[in-house]
């Protein structure tokens, strides 16, 4: 009797613990996910992440729009789908993408208007369209900063560079070298920060590169062969 009674006993005690077990699983699953965020006291990060972003327009409209012949207008064609030529001479070491980045000095989340290519210091920096350059100077964050401008409102920028070789009113086909990657200005170590930019009306905005640089690599075995040989891509002989 005693012994059917202990049976009794530790078999709804199993039960206890495992309807416990279940209930505890159960919540743990139903416990909504943190973002990372929060896990370091900063403010929630911002779940919509806009495709452009309007930017400080750093130089004043080109009085003169690119004009390209068929032949150096490679990728920027009217009618084409826009295509970019990868703004290094070797693949990035780390990307860090377009998109919400939380400032320490302002203590809130901004818009990281651009791609960061982490690459050594003195890679090569290349054109990503055909363009004229239209300036060269040491901006506030940007440290020295290139930009070409491609006509029909369209630019890129090139920043945190350790030298720059051209000159304003100097024409680029896509792939020329323009300077090399460094880290001056605001910069934690040496990478190439880029922007695809497009003058609307008054305003200048910049739009996330990130499909297309993705893209660009796979351009390379398209792209005319002096093209080729400025990225340092070995092109066959016929």
């Amino acid at each position: 009797m005693q012994l059917r009674w202990g049976c009794l006993i530790a078999r709804r005690l199993v039960l206890l613990l495992l309807g416990f077990g279940t209930a505890l699983s159960l919540a743990v699953q139903a416990e909504p996910r943190l973002d990372p965020a929060l896990n370091q006291g900063l403010p929630p990060r911002p779940e919509y992440v806009p495709s452009e972003t309007s930017v400080a327009d750093v130089v004043l409209a080109s009085s003169k729009p690119a004009k390209l012949a068929q032949e150096a207008a490679w990728p920027l064609r009217p009618g084409e789908p826009l295509r970019l030529v990868y703004p290094l001479a070797i693949q990035a070491e780390e990307v860090d993408p377009y998109g919400w980045r939380y400032s320490e000095s302002r203590q809130a989340w901004r818009m990281h208007a651009g791609q960061d290519l982490v690459a050594p210091e003195g890679t090569p920096v290349l054109a990503m369209l055909p363009g004229h350059v239209v300036l060269v100077e040491e901006l506030d964050g940007y440290g020295l900063t290139v930009v070409l401008d491609h006509g029909r409102g369209w630019q890129t920028l090139y920043a945190h560079l350790l030298s720059a070789s051209v000159q304003p009113g100097d024409f680029l086909p896509a792939a020329s070298p323009m300077g090399h990657v460094g880290q001056s200005g605001r910069a934690s170590g040496p990478h190439l920060h880029v922007e695809l930019r497009r003058r609307d009306g008054d305003r200048m905005l910049a739009l996330d590169p990130t499909p297309l640089i993705d893209q660009a690599t796979r351009l390379l075995p398209q792209a005319p062969p002096p093209l080729q040989q400025a990225q340092g891509i070995p092109f066959p002989s016929p």
